[in-house]
């Protein structure tokens, strides 16, 4: 959708009707611009990713023509509006964020020669609200929002919230990343692989010389009503641009967490029923290794 509102409601569940070439299933993908998608079903909400159309490269001939005889470019860029958002809600049962790259690129026309631009598939809108009001929150792979003022995130759980990749609320600087006036006209590996680094609000990774989310006084929500939030493995890391409340019933659990704050009245805080705690990592032979995860945060506050 390039511009607009879209809505879905399901009776039952919202989840994969097809399978790739590899008998992998593919479940929805939300292409979207400058406008919003709001999901809403009584089961499973399952969603492969939110993506910008007009970042990926849709097919290997997908060009514009040039001026001149036989010239030709392509181009890409995005397309989000400041405000553009997906909201997420399953009344009794579970919400997926699947993020499979690799098997959703094996659907496009002459895959083997966009595959340079598949992280672009995993840039989300600004805005993400996802709410298993009885159930889980499931992240399978990493996304991240597109960098935004008004961008914000949202998993909320009536069980437990699950980590099985990356999470990034982006502080780099929209102004750097391609748009319809100052598009990219080429993918290459190192291309597609600087244009993520450059949306990464990673320790190491981009910040805008303004914070993005300077004066933005809403914070990240990640809640586990009764439940556990839990990362699953050592890479599945949280990286927040601004202050953030996580909430869970019962634990939270080997949680990888870089937040930033923004001013002195800013607060990210952890807040667990029960522990917030780490598991003890060891190699093959039982032996305890180090254990590289960490709640660090960042700027005043």
């Amino acid at each position: 959708m390039a511009r607009g509102h879209g809505e879905l409601t399901a009776d039952g569940g919202i989840v994969s009707g097809r399978m790739n070439n590899n008998g992998t299933p593919i479940h929805t993908v939300l292409a979207l611009g400058d406008g919003d998608f709001k999901l809403t079903a009584n089961q499973d909400v399952q969603i492969e990713t939110v993506m910008n159309p007009t970042v990926f490269a849709q097919g290997a001939a997908q060009r514009i023509t040039g001026i001149g005889a036989g010239a030709a470019q392509k181009s890409y860029y995005f397309t989000y509006a400041p405000d553009s958002k997906v909201g997420l809600m399953s009344l009794s049962g579970n919400v997926e964020l699947v993020n499979n790259v690799d098997a959703l690129i094996k659907l496009v026309p002459g895959s083997a020669l966009v595959t340079d631009s598949k992280n672009s598939l995993v840039v989300y809108a600004p805005s993400l609200s996802a709410a298993a009001l009885q159930g889980d929150v499931q992240v399978d792979g990493r996304f991240t929002l597109f960098p935004s003022a008004q961008g914000n995130l949202q998993l909320l759980a009536g069980q437990n919230v699950k980590l099985g990749g990356q999470v990034n609320l982006s502080d780099a600087d929209p102004a750097l990343l391609p748009g319809m006036l100052s598009p990219l006209t080429s993918y290459s590996t190192a291309v597609d692989g600087k244009l993520l680094n450059q949306l990464r609000s990673a320790k190491y990774g981009a910040h805008a010389a303004t914070p993005v989310h300077g004066g933005d006084t809403t914070p990240v929500s990640i809640i586990a009503q009764t439940g556990d939030v839990i990362a699953q493995s050592e890479g599945d890391t949280l990286f927040l641009a601004k202050p953030a409340q996580i909430e869970a019933g019962r634990d939270i659990v080997d949680l990888n967490l870089y937040a930033q704050n923004l001013t002195a009245s800013d607060v990210t805080s952890l807040q667990a029923g029960r522990d917030i705690a780490y598991t003890d990592a060891r190699n093959a032979v039982g032996k305890l290794v180090n254990n590289s995860r960490t709640i660090e945060v960042d700027g005043p506050g």
